[in-house]
């Protein structure tokens, strides 16, 4: 899903000239931790090729991709959950990586564009 999601924004790119694949690949790698958790349970070596395949795809320029997968592999998915909602209930917030399209935090991305008069 990840390898078509990522082929299909790189068609986009090259039929309209739109500039947005590393962008989007960005993005995805800055919130790879979800990719990464869904096989973390899975044996290592199986769980070492399937982040080899994502960085192959272009995730292993991103620090937080690799954090992601040792976090995983040396804490175990159980204490990564647990640290998150750590972080969570002590920062009273999640934290905000950064919108794909603007460079503002999310919060203000998801909010409506004030009208012109």
């Amino acid at each position: 899903m990840i390898r078509a999601c990522l082929r299909l924004q790189r068609t986009l790119d090259t039929a309209h000239h739109g500039g947005m694949y590393n962008r989007v690949l960005k993005d995805l790698g800055n919130y790879s931790y979800y990719f990464l958790a869904y096989q973390a349970n899975s044996p290592f070596s199986f769980f070492w090729r399937y982040y080899r395949t994502l960085g192959g795809m272009g995730f292993s320029r991103n620090a937080l991709f690799h954090l992601y997968f040792w976090s995983l592999a040396l804490l175990g998915k159980a204490n990564c959950e647990k640290l998150i909602k750590f972080l969570r209930s002590t920062l009273k917030a999640t934290p905000r990586l950064r919108s794909l399209e603007s460079g503002t935090p999310l919060g203000k991305a998801c909010e409506p564009e004030p009208t012109r008069s």
